[in-house]
Protein backbone atom coordinates (compact mmCIF):
# COMPACT_ATOMS: atom_id res chain seq x y z
CA UNK A 1 0.00 0.00 0.00
CA UNK A 2 1.24 3.51 -0.80
CA UNK A 3 0.04 6.08 1.69
CA UNK A 4 0.15 9.74 2.21
CA UNK A 5 0.71 11.53 5.57
CA UNK A 6 -1.02 9.34 7.61
CA UNK A 7 -3.88 10.80 9.76
CA UNK A 8 -5.98 9.95 12.47
CA UNK A 9 -5.66 8.49 16.45
CA UNK A 10 -2.56 7.12 18.15
CA UNK A 11 -0.40 8.66 15.37
CA UNK A 12 2.87 8.09 17.04
CA UNK A 13 4.85 11.28 14.92
CA UNK A 14 2.86 13.36 17.09
CA UNK A 15 2.60 15.98 14.19
CA UNK A 16 -1.23 16.07 14.31
CA UNK A 17 -1.09 16.42 18.14
CA UNK A 18 1.28 19.36 18.01
CA UNK A 19 -0.23 21.51 15.32
CA UNK A 20 -3.86 20.68 17.80
CA UNK A 21 -2.39 21.84 20.93
CA UNK A 22 -0.80 24.96 19.76
CA UNK A 23 -4.17 25.89 17.53
CA UNK A 24 -6.56 25.49 20.53
CA UNK A 25 -4.09 27.33 22.95
CA UNK A 26 -3.03 29.95 20.31
CA UNK A 27 -5.02 33.12 22.03
CA UNK A 28 -2.62 32.36 25.09
CA UNK A 29 0.26 31.30 23.36
CA UNK A 30 0.33 34.56 20.98
CA UNK A 31 2.58 33.54 18.59
CA UNK A 32 1.94 32.90 15.17
CA UNK A 33 1.79 29.29 13.37
CA UNK A 34 5.07 28.49 11.85
CA UNK A 35 4.02 28.01 8.37
CA UNK A 36 7.10 28.48 5.85
CA UNK A 37 6.13 30.29 2.40
CA UNK A 38 7.55 26.99 0.08
CA UNK A 39 5.05 24.78 2.09
CA UNK A 40 2.17 26.18 3.23
CA UNK A 41 0.04 25.72 0.17
CA UNK A 42 2.00 22.71 -1.00
CA UNK A 43 -0.56 20.55 -2.09
CA UNK A 44 -0.71 16.69 -0.77
CA UNK A 45 -3.37 14.10 -0.12
CA UNK A 46 -3.75 12.50 3.43
CA UNK A 47 -4.36 9.09 4.58
CA UNK A 48 -6.55 8.25 7.57
CA UNK A 49 -5.89 5.42 9.48
CA UNK A 50 -8.77 3.64 9.68
CA UNK A 51 -9.18 3.16 5.94
CA UNK A 52 -5.81 1.64 6.22
CA UNK A 53 -7.17 -1.17 8.60
CA UNK A 54 -10.40 -1.41 6.34
CA UNK A 55 -8.24 -1.94 3.04
CA UNK A 56 -6.15 -4.11 4.64
CA UNK A 57 -8.82 -6.66 5.70
CA UNK A 58 -10.78 -6.36 2.67
CA UNK A 59 -7.57 -6.78 0.60
CA UNK A 60 -7.20 -10.42 2.29
CA UNK A 61 -10.76 -11.11 1.94
CA UNK A 62 -10.81 -10.37 -1.63
CA UNK A 63 -8.26 -12.79 -2.20
CA UNK A 64 -4.85 -13.53 -4.23
CA UNK A 65 -6.54 -12.01 -7.50
CA UNK A 66 -6.03 -8.37 -6.02
CA UNK A 67 -2.60 -9.60 -4.36
CA UNK A 68 1.11 -8.25 -5.82
CA UNK A 69 -0.29 -4.65 -6.89
CA UNK A 70 0.14 -1.63 -5.50
CA UNK A 71 -2.80 0.61 -4.43
CA UNK A 72 -2.71 4.52 -3.44
CA UNK A 73 -4.69 4.87 -0.42
CA UNK A 74 -6.33 8.31 0.74
CA UNK A 75 -8.65 10.58 1.16
CA UNK A 76 -10.58 12.41 -1.71
CA UNK A 77 -9.93 15.89 -1.03
CA UNK A 78 -6.70 18.04 -1.37
CA UNK A 79 -5.07 19.49 1.50
CA UNK A 80 -1.82 21.78 2.38
CA UNK A 81 -0.29 22.67 5.63
CA UNK A 82 -2.76 25.77 5.58
CA UNK A 83 -5.82 23.82 5.04
CA UNK A 84 -5.14 21.47 7.60
CA UNK A 85 -4.41 24.47 10.08
CA UNK A 86 -7.81 26.53 8.83
CA UNK A 87 -9.75 23.27 9.49
CA UNK A 88 -8.58 22.73 12.67
CA UNK A 89 -9.23 26.14 13.45
CA UNK A 90 -12.28 25.95 12.69
CA UNK A 91 -13.35 22.33 14.37
CA UNK A 92 -12.26 23.89 17.55
CA UNK A 93 -14.08 27.10 17.44
CA UNK A 94 -11.84 29.38 17.55
CA UNK A 95 -12.12 33.24 15.34
CA UNK A 96 -8.02 33.68 14.51
CA UNK A 97 -4.76 31.50 14.53
CA UNK A 98 -2.64 33.42 12.36
CA UNK A 99 0.34 31.78 10.11
CA UNK A 100 4.20 32.71 10.24
CA UNK A 101 5.33 32.62 6.34
CA UNK A 102 9.08 33.73 7.64
CA UNK A 103 12.27 31.10 7.42
CA UNK A 104 13.87 31.60 10.66
CA UNK A 105 15.85 29.05 12.29
CA UNK A 106 13.32 28.01 15.13
CA UNK A 107 10.92 27.88 11.96
CA UNK A 108 9.80 24.17 11.14
CA UNK A 109 6.80 22.29 9.58
CA UNK A 110 5.75 19.23 10.26
CA UNK A 111 3.30 18.77 6.80
CA UNK A 112 3.59 17.62 4.33
CA UNK A 113 6.39 15.19 4.96
CA UNK A 114 5.13 13.50 1.45
CA UNK A 115 5.72 15.87 -1.37
CA UNK A 116 4.19 13.50 -4.47
CA UNK A 117 1.47 16.17 -5.01
CA UNK A 118 -2.34 14.92 -4.69
CA UNK A 119 -2.49 10.82 -5.18
CA UNK A 120 -4.35 9.08 -7.61
CA UNK A 121 -7.04 6.79 -5.60
CA UNK A 122 -8.36 5.21 -8.80
CA UNK A 123 -6.92 1.90 -8.94
CA UNK A 124 -7.99 1.08 -5.83
CA UNK A 125 -11.85 2.56 -5.44
CA UNK A 126 -11.84 0.27 -8.78
CA UNK A 127 -10.38 -3.19 -7.88
CA UNK A 128 -10.58 -2.49 -4.05
CA UNK A 129 -13.51 -1.06 -4.06
CA UNK A 130 -11.96 1.56 -1.70
CA UNK A 131 -14.01 4.11 -0.22
CA UNK A 132 -12.74 6.45 1.27
CA UNK A 133 -13.69 8.66 4.89
CA UNK A 134 -14.62 12.26 4.04
CA UNK A 135 -12.09 14.82 5.35
CA UNK A 136 -14.83 16.27 7.35
CA UNK A 137 -15.15 13.10 9.09
CA UNK A 138 -11.55 12.47 9.71
CA UNK A 139 -10.85 15.61 10.45
CA UNK A 140 -13.79 15.49 13.22
CA UNK A 141 -12.54 11.55 14.46
CA UNK A 142 -8.92 12.98 15.25
CA UNK A 143 -9.66 15.88 16.51
CA UNK A 144 -11.77 14.51 19.23
CA UNK A 145 -9.56 11.81 19.75
CA UNK A 146 -7.15 14.09 20.79
CA UNK A 147 -9.25 16.28 22.52
CA UNK A 148 -9.75 12.88 24.86
CA UNK A 149 -6.31 12.52 24.87
CA UNK A 150 -5.26 15.18 26.56
CA UNK A 151 -6.58 13.99 29.75
CA UNK A 152 -5.69 9.96 29.03
CA UNK A 153 -2.44 10.26 28.07
CA UNK A 154 -0.89 12.39 30.16
CA UNK A 155 2.95 11.74 29.64
CA UNK A 156 3.04 12.13 25.86
CA UNK A 157 1.12 14.97 26.00
CA UNK A 158 3.43 16.39 28.13
CA UNK A 159 6.21 16.11 26.23
CA UNK A 160 4.48 17.72 23.28
CA UNK A 161 3.75 20.47 25.08
CA UNK A 162 7.85 20.81 26.28
CA UNK A 163 8.44 21.50 22.84
CA UNK A 164 5.99 24.10 22.24
CA UNK A 165 7.06 26.03 24.93
CA UNK A 166 10.98 25.52 23.95
CA UNK A 167 9.75 26.07 20.41
CA UNK A 168 6.61 28.29 19.90
CA UNK A 169 5.70 30.10 23.19
CA UNK A 170 7.10 33.07 24.09
CA UNK A 171 8.65 33.42 27.77
CA UNK A 172 6.19 36.54 28.64
CA UNK A 173 3.09 34.05 27.63
CA UNK A 174 4.35 31.25 29.61
CA UNK A 175 2.44 31.63 32.57
CA UNK A 176 -1.12 32.47 30.59
CA UNK A 177 -0.49 28.82 28.69
CA UNK A 178 0.08 27.09 31.94
CA UNK A 179 -3.55 29.00 33.63
CA UNK A 180 -5.15 27.79 30.23
CA UNK A 181 -3.73 24.03 30.53
CA UNK A 182 -5.55 24.03 33.97
CA UNK A 183 -8.39 25.59 33.14
CA UNK A 184 -8.99 22.97 29.99
CA UNK A 185 -8.11 20.09 32.49
CA UNK A 186 -10.82 21.33 35.36
CA UNK A 187 -13.32 21.76 32.25
CA UNK A 188 -12.99 18.38 31.59
CA UNK A 189 -13.02 17.29 35.13
CA UNK A 190 -9.59 16.22 35.59
CA UNK A 191 -7.05 17.85 37.90
CA UNK A 192 -3.23 17.44 38.00
CA UNK A 193 -1.58 19.14 40.88
CA UNK A 194 1.57 20.80 38.94
CA UNK A 195 -1.23 22.64 36.74
CA UNK A 196 -2.92 23.77 40.14
CA UNK A 197 -0.12 25.03 41.80
CA UNK A 198 0.41 27.47 39.15
CA UNK A 199 -2.58 29.36 40.07
CA UNK A 200 -0.46 29.71 43.56
CA UNK A 201 2.85 30.67 41.58
CA UNK A 202 4.42 27.28 42.21
CA UNK A 203 6.26 26.32 38.67
CA UNK A 204 6.94 22.74 40.30
CA UNK A 205 7.44 20.33 37.40
CA UNK A 206 5.82 22.11 34.50
CA UNK A 207 6.74 21.70 30.95
CA UNK A 208 10.12 23.93 30.52
CA UNK A 209 10.72 26.42 28.36
CA UNK A 210 13.86 28.09 26.94
CA UNK A 211 13.62 32.01 26.37
CA UNK A 212 13.15 32.39 22.27
CA UNK A 213 5.73 38.83 10.36
CA UNK A 214 2.07 36.99 10.80
CA UNK A 215 -0.20 36.22 8.22
CA UNK A 216 -3.41 35.10 8.76
CA UNK A 217 -5.21 31.86 7.63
Amino acid sequence: LRLADVIGPRDTTNRWWTYQLWVKFYPEIENPIFMPAHVANKIESLTFVEDVAKVVTDIVDLGEPVWNEAYNIAMEEEFSLANILLRMRDGLGLKEVLGNSEDTEKSFYLYPTVFSGNMDISKAKKILKFQPTSAVEAFEKTMAWYEEAFVEYPTQRDIILSELFQTAVPKQNRDAVYLAIDRELTQMGHTEEKYAKKKKGDLGSLPSAVPENKDEL
